[in-house]
């Protein structure tokens, strides 16, 4: 007997979308809101070398699944805004490749964001954290089971 099917808009991959969407768009507000000088994209970049200083920028791309133009630009804004910094490392022999690295400031500005989307959302009582961590790591369990299983480059 053949599963039942069931339409798109039910399934696994829509209900990650709409709730990656309804976060990114919570957050868009709370920039807003808040006045932060930086958008969405500039704080998952900003996020991301925080916790994962001397990152390249190639390994970023991936992190984020961004293109590496696309990040590239945003890198820029932010290194001008003296947010980050990028330094020229040897990989190989030949190679040079840059290195990217969160300054005072871009971490007061990080810490400050963090702060107020951890009041926010705490604020609502709308998430629970345990359930969320549970659910977090099975969706990357699935993921890398469809990336392992049938080779795919993201």
């Amino acid at each position: 007997m053949s599963e039942p099917r069931i339409p798109y808009t039910n399934s696994i991959v829509f209900a990650a979308e709409y709730i990656s969407r309804a976060s990114k768009e919570y957050v868009r507000k709370i920039i807003k809101d808040y006045n932060f000088p930086i958008g969405y994209e500039e704080h998952i970049i900003l996020d991301t070398v925080f916790f994962y200083p001397g990152c390249i920028q190639m390994e970023i791309a991936k992190k984020v699944c961004m293109q590496r133009s696309y990040l590239c630009k945003i890198l820029t804004k932010l290194e001008d805004d003296g947010l980050i910094k990028r330094e020229k490392r040897i990989k190989g022999k030949r190679q040079v490749v840059l290195s990217v690295y969160i300054t005072p400031k871009g971490e007061e500005l990080y810490k400050r964001m963090h702060s107020v989307f951890k009041k926010e959302i705490l604020s609502k009582q709308i998430v629970d954290t345990e359930k969320i961590r549970e659910i977090t790591k099975e969706l990357f369990k699935m993921g890398d089971d469809l990336v392992n299983t049938f080779n795919l480059k993201l």
